[in-house]
């Protein structure tokens, strides 16, 4: 039913207006954020008018359809609001706190929305959204915003993968690299997914290789259950390893080791206040350079990383990893 039709979510958004605390609502604003509920929850655009809302209040001090008739006091400005702060026109397990927080939870959870993870997961986010659509006002605005992820062709993917690491299905999967002419197949023992650089990567065990591979999801063309081969269940501690790491690449030949950066001019303030790592330790800060120390094993990403800093970091130790970035920066020298 049309909200300009359905009294009972209009009591709703005026008795989360006059649930909010030390406010009291002018008829204009109560009339904005009625037109606010009603542009969001159906095609009607011609507003609520003057003569609905009177009504709505009488039939609300009435106590038509809700628990009990309202307290609704005006003021001598004509300004209204609830003599009761705490009284509930509907026995709501929501409060209007609980539903500015619950805003802010529902944002983290829309990150995962539309991965495809768990359709109850999609479903219960729509739920929130219903019940907060019915709780919000006109004049509460969004209040974090998070990072959008750009559309990823691995996305799709992510489904059938997790529900196979659930229930432990080895797979076969058609894979192809972008420098390989041709696809090939893999007999791989799922183990986890894992986010890095806003790409997702299948984490397991390759029949035919050494250790842990992992699969990035948009290099997969076809995943299909391999139900002649056992499951092996993983022998590292998966959080461990990658603990050692930053990204995905794990190199067995490379051992844990100390890597001591110096960074120059105010980048050092930005590494101190975000590090680079869990085994980040602050050497030396006196306001024009910054050493610190980690604990990683080598690989590509640490390096691409590095680089990122431009002229602004400089690699101390160890030497073969100088030598790497000084080999990468001549090398892109000469594309300019």
């Amino acid at each position: 039913m049309p909200l300009i039709k359905n009294p009972l979510i209009r009591y709703r958004v005026l008795d989360a207006c006059f649930q909010r605390p030390y406010r009291r609502w002018s008829k204009k604003e109560l009339l904005d954020a009625l037109s606010h509920a009603l542009r969001e929850q159906s095609d009607y655009s011609d507003g609520v008018s003057q003569r609905t809302l009177d009504t709505d209040i009488s039939n609300m001090r009435k106590g038509i359809g809700g628990e009990g008739p309202a307290p609704i006091l005006c003021d001598a400005e004509g300004n209204y609001y609830y003599e009761d702060p705490h009284f509930k026109y509907f026995l709501s397990p929501l409060t209007a706190e609980d539903a500015e927080v619950l805003q802010q939870v529902l944002l983290v959870l829309q990150q995962f929305q539309g991965l495809g993870l768990s359709e109850r997961l999609d479903t219960l986010v729509r739920r929130i959204e219903k019940n907060l659509r019915d709780n919000r006002t006109a004049d509460a605005p969004t209040a974090i915003e998070f990072e959008q992820v750009p559309a990823y062709t691995g996305t799709p993917k992510l489904q059938v993968l997790h529900r196979a690491i659930r229930s432990r299905q080895v797979l076969q999967l058609t894979y192809q690299s972008f420098d390989a002419a041709h696809s090939w197949q893999e007999t791989v023992h799922p183990y986890l997914l894992k986010q890095y650089n806003n790409r997702w990567f299948l984490i397991g065990l390759a029949s035919g290789r050494a250790g842990i591979s992992n699969f990035a999801l948009d290099r997969i063309l076809a995943t299909e259950p391999n139900a002649t081969t056992t499951f092996l269940p993983p022998e590292t501690n998966l959080p461990a390893r990658f603990a050692e790491i930053i990204g995905v690449s794990f190199n067995e030949a490379e051992p844990v080791q100390e890597i001591h950066l110096r960074f120059h001019n105010d980048r050092g303030q930005y590494v101190r206040t975000k590090p680079l790592h869990a085994s980040q330790q602050i050497l030396h800060h006196d306001g024009q350079v910054l050493d610190l120390c980690l604990r990683l094993r080598l690989n590509r990403e640490l390096e691409t990383q590095l680089l990122a800093f431009g002229e602004d970091v400089e690699v101390l130790a160890p030497a073969v990893l100088r030598t790497r970035l000084q080999d990468r920066l001549r090398t892109a020298l000469t594309r300019y």
